[in-house]
């Protein structure tokens, strides 16, 4: 169940949203700005880095056109056109800043390591092809979903990837086939993932 927290449930709802070609904003340039970078061009989102400094990798990334760096601090009109934010930088202040104005422009903002101030929030991701899990403690601990993530990686058999494509061509393969019929079908091969 839910905690309420001054009448807020303290839960954060898990979507799997389509993100190829969405604008977001990532505010800092440090290693934790990377890391989010770095996932997020595994969805395909189109990245906007503001940053003072950035690290090499950015810089590199910015280079070679898979991002859009601007050289600077932080700017309000920065979240124009964006449908997400996220402050990573080096000072409380300044996220919080980010958050703040973020919300005021109906635009979803995580801060890094304040839950407080996120409307949505980082799980610790395993990504095998279209398999995605993800998992979350709603904020109340990272590092606890880093573990639950790695004891379940160690779960997931070799190929799982490979396995689940092979699935999504049967399902399309099955498209025409009477809808009982086809989920008994799909329901028996996808037992066959941790063979």
């Amino acid at each position: 169940m839910a905690a309420f927290i001054n009448n807020k449930i303290m839960a954060y709802f898990p979507f799997f949203i389509d993100l190829n070609g969405v604008n977001g904003l990532i505010a800092g340039g440090g290693t934790v700005a990377e890391r989010k970078v770095e996932i997020l061009l595994e969805f395909g989102v189109r990245l906007t880095v503001v940053a003072t400094e950035a690290s090499p990798r950015l810089e590199v990334l910015a280079e070679n056109g898979k991002i859009l760096l601007k050289r600077r601090a932080f700017e309000s009109a920065d979240l124009n056109g964006a449908f997400f934010a996220i402050a990573a930088t080096d000072d409380d202040g300044i996220n919080r800043e980010v958050s703040r104005r973020a919300k005021a422009a109906g635009v979803l903002v995580n801060v890094v390591d304040s839950p407080d101030d996120c409307g949505f929030i980082f799980p610790a991701l395993i990504k095998k092809e279209d398999l995605i899990v993800a998992v979350s403690t709603s904020g109340a601990c990272p590092a606890a979903a880093r573990e639950v993530k790695e004891k379940i990686e160690e779960f997931l058999p070799t190929g799982i990837g490979q396995k689940i494509a092979s699935l999504k061509e049967l399902r399309g393969q099955l498209k025409y086939e009477d809808a009982d019929r086809r989920a008994v079908i799909l329901t028996e091969a996808a037992k066959g993932i941790f063979k």
